[in-house]
């Protein structure tokens, strides 16, 4: 029983720190997105590289929480099934 909700609970944790990640990632993509049209339109050739590396980088943030909230889910799903047989 205790080892049950402690895996519930790390399970729990892991989510929220995934969506955690996930939503400061989409924060850098918006972010780098705007400053990179910003200094696409003002011709600013440094700042634009700047920004799209972490335009990238936010949305490989987003992608990799989205992988890691799933494979929390999935670690706890099999746990259960393992468990109730």
């Amino acid at each position: 029983m205790t080892d049950r909700t402690q895996d519930k609970t790390q399970g729990a944790v892991g989510d929220a720190k995934g969506i955690l990640k996930g939503i400061k990632g989409a924060g850098d993509a918006i972010r780098g997105t705007v400053n990179e049209s910003i200094d696409t339109a003002f011709n600013d050739r440094e700042g634009e590289v700047k920004n799209k590396a972490i335009k990238e980088k936010g949305q490989a943030d987003v992608l990799r929480a989205d992988e890691q909230v799933g494979a929390v889910a999935l670690s706890l799903l099999r746990l259960q099934y393992q468990q109730s047989y």
